[in-house]
């Protein structure tokens, strides 16, 4: 679904938003979410899941072209966790 879609879907849900309101509150959205993660903190998303960063420790790997090992540095992922309806749709 493209942005533009999802403004419609939203317009046709409620007839109390113009989509401009629309696209302005899917904006907010936006940088409110990308603060709180950067931040540290877990953004809910009521309804459909939650966005949290996930931090994955060092690990060896190996090259798939040459079988050499390879260290992989630890890192923080962003990771998203669907509600258990939204899991139960997709299945």
């Amino acid at each position: 679904m493209t942005k533009n879609e999802l403004l419609n879907q939203l317009m046709s849900h409620t007839n109390a938003v113009t989509k401009k309101q629309a696209e302005a509150v899917l904006e907010a959205l936006a940088t409110t979410t990308a603060e709180a993660v950067a931040a540290g903190e877990e953004v809910a998303l009521p309804g459909i899941g939650k966005l949290k960063l996930a931090h994955t420790a060092a690990r060896t790997a190996r090259n798939p072209k040459t079988g050499e090992p390879v260290q992989v540095p630890a890192k923080t992922k962003l990771k998203f966790v669907p509600t258990k309806a939204l899991k139960e749709l997709a299945a």
